[in-house]
Formats: C-alpha cells, structure tokens, sequence
C-alpha cells in the first residue's frame, strides 16, 4: 500500500493537500501504510475545520481479491496482544474476512497513531442492494453468528430499517471492536433529509433529534446521495449522528463536482477556503510520465511489462463526505480521499479487469508461462524479499539499456522520459 500512497500524496497535489495533511501526518501514513498487506485499494480519512484540532488522519484498508482478505486475516490472527488484540476480537475479524460472502465489500479501518503501529482494526461489512432478502439475513446470520454477544443489537438494526421508509436500506455494519465503549455502526443507504428525524425520533432525547436534524439536513439537501451513520449498543443508540454525502462522479473529470457541497460547509464554519481548495485539487490520474510523482515502483513497472497493453496509472478521487452532529452539539467534517492502481485503459475508460494468479503457482513460473500475472506481480513484490525487477523483466524478453531502468521503460512504453 506504500507505493500506491505516495505516488498518490506526490502526484503534483501534495502542496495543495497540505492544508488538510501536513507533512509529518503523511509521513507516518506512509510508514503506516509499508505495514499493511498491499491489498485491494485505500482510504485516507481526514477530519476537517475545527474538527482537525488534536485529530490526526486514519486509514481503511479495501481488500477485493479473495487472495487479499486471507492475507490480511492472518495478519489479525498472528497480531499480539500487545497491539491492543483481544485474542477473541482478532479471531472474530479473521473469521469473519474469511467467511464474508465475495461479492459483497469489506473495509478495515485503522487508528493511525503517532507510532504508527498497526492495532486492530474495525471491520466494516457490505450489504449489496442487489442481494435478495434471503442473502441479507443470511448474512445477518453469519455476523451474528460470529459475535454472538451482539445478537441484542439485531433486532435494533432491523427497527431503524424500517424506520428509515420506502427506498432506504442497511448498505455497510461496521464491527467497532477495538473503539470504548464497543458499538455496531449501521449505515442506512438512501435516507432522505425529511425522514432523518422519523429514524431518531424516540431513539434519541427530542433536543438531540432536534440538534441533529438541524446539523444534517442541508448536507443531506445538497448531497447526491446520503448515508446515515448510527451507532448501536445494547443500551440503544449512540448519540453521534452522522451523514456520509456522495456525489455521482468522484473521478475528476467534473471539478466542479464537490464546489456547491464543500461552499455550504464553507458558510457553516465547517471547512475553510484552503481546506476546500486542497480537496478540490485531490481528483485526477497520475501517470507514470508525470515529473511530480515519485519514482514509479517497480511492481508497476512489472506488472505493465506483461500486460494487455492497458497502462496502470494512480487513480485519485473524493470517495465522500461526513457531517457528524456529535453529542457536545458540535458539528463536524470529515473528507475521505480513495486512490488505488487503476487499469482503465486509456483511450477507451473502460473500467479494469483484475485477473486472478494461477492457483498455487509460483510468480516467475506464472510469467515464464505467459498466465495471468498481475496479482501475482503484485503478491511478489509484497514480500519482504522481492524479486529484482531486471530479472524479472527478462521473462519478457526486456532487457535494460542501463542501471535507470525506469527512465528507459518510460522512454520505450511511453516514448518520453519525462
């Protein structure tokens, strides 16, 4: 995940970004990140404003491959106690990344520390809309089956989807084992501003539903698309509410996108003129050409040597935003910034397609072959004794002119050195 981050927080953004990130919170985002399994894609949460005071950056984990989310099990399964693991909690979360059905997401979020340790995560699971009722409870099923002292809370989740009305859904349950007090965080999908009170009324004291009505209702007005975040407990609902903001295109090509969303935080003292410029300047592709970014990693490299012709480049985008009325009667802004290795082929944008390695197979013996090689480019160069690239390259039949191999990669792939 390293790589990937700092190619993406030194795509020509980074002086930008540092109104939101200053330079000592990426460098230990990216000490945090060379620690974790490099694994599906990632999400730097930053909070905004006010909200930034005493609160630094954390990060989510995306794993997609089924390769991706056994790697990443076994790190909770061998993770000491001294990380802050409970065993049972660990294992609970390896089960679970295990088991969870493969076409639904999962997200692990983590604590990013001044040590930047790696501790236990939180464990966030996806519901699909395109799921039937039967895929849903089995699901249920299976969650609660693996943290059996939450069964209590089942029954409050299925309340507030009725709760919400017609259209809206449970989309993601989040497993917040390592935070105090330990809660579920329930994402209702499609909730429209009027009905936010409906969802809290009863749940929450009248001045609270009030409160949050008052904070989230213009976010959830300007907003494409809203999720309400609750939390869950047996003793019934957290008093943080908050509102994760979507728009329909994230990629950048509309710059203009965020401005409406981000101009009406603006207003309520949630974000400032410099902050909102930073996300703003967030979206976009980083090619490998490109002077500003940082020496293209070698598994990149690699992985294009062998294959369809389609150019990996860093894709960067504003996954959303959150507005949290919190229990103090602050309001708070969080932005999420998403990038990952993207294979859309240029010329096209067609969306990528992530072939799966050979079964069991060797990573030079897949290349030699002429299989499919990307994740197993991308599992070899995540070991801690990597392959050298120029020997790799030679599966290809590419030999380097020299000792800059990537300067004559660019110079022959792309046909500049730039």
């Amino acid at each position: 995940m390293r790589d990937a981050l700092r190619v993406a927080l030194s795509s020509g953004v980074d002086e930008a970004l540092s109104a939101v990130l200053h330079p000592a919170e990426a460098g230990r985002l990216e000490r945090f990140a060379g620690r974790l399994p490099t694994v599906g894609e990632g999400i730097v949460e930053i909070p905004l404003g006010p909200a930034r005071a005493g609160a630094g950056p954390d990060f989510h984990l995306m794993p997609h491959a089924v390769d991706d989310r056994l790697r990443l099990a076994g790190v909770l399964r061998r993770m000491p106690e001294a990380a802050g693991a409970d065993r049972d909690d660990a294992m609970a979360m390896a089960d679970l990344i295990e088991s969870w059905p493969t076409d639904a997401g999962l997200v692990c979020e983590y604590d990013v520390d001044t040590d930047a340790a790696v501790r236990l995560p939180s464990l966030f699971l996806n519901f699909p809309a395109a799921w039937t009722e039967v895929e849903h409870g089995a699901a249920r099923d299976l969650l609660f089956g693996r943290l059996p002292d939450w069964q209590p809370c089942r029954a409050g989740i299925e309340a507030l989807a009725a709760a919400a009305g017609a259209g809206s859904r449970v989309s993601w349950i989040g497993v917040m084992l390592p935070r105090r007090p330990r809660v579920l965080r329930v994402n209702l999908a499609f909730v429209r501003d009027e009905r936010i009170g409906a969802i809290l009324e009863g749940r929450l004291p009248p001045d609270r539903v009030g409160r949050a009505c008052d904070a989230l209702g213009w976010a959830a007005a300007a907003a494409e698309r809203a999720v309400l975040a609750v939390d869950l407990s047996a003793d019934g609902l957290g008093a943080d509410v908050g509102l994760e903001c979507f728009v329909d295109d994230r990629s950048g090509e509309d710059v203009d996108c965020w401005s409406g969303f981000l101009d009406a935080a603006r207003r309520r003292g949630l974000i400032s003129e410099a902050e909102s410029v930073a996300l703003c300047s967030w979206p976009g592709r980083t090619m490998p050409a490109s002077r500003a970014v940082p020496p293209w990693p070698d598994a990149w490299i690699v992985a294009d040597l062998f294959g369809d012709g389609r150019l990996p480049q860093c894709l960067r985008e504003v996954n959303h935003l959150k507005v949290t009325a919190k229990a103090s009667g602050r309001t708070t802004l969080k932005a999420y910034l998403r990038f990952l290795l993207d294979w859309t082929a240029v010329e096209t944008g067609e969306r990528p397609v992530q072939p799966q390695p050979p079964e069991g197979a060797d990573f030079l013996a897949a290349v030699r072959h002429g299989d499919t090689v990307r994740e197993a480019v991308r599992r070899a160069f995540s070991d801690p004794y990597p392959p050298r690239l120029a020997d790799v390259a030679q599966c290809a039949g590419f030999t380097f002119d020299g000792s800059d191999y990537r300067s004559d990669w660019m110079a022959r792939r792309l046909g500049s050195t730039d």
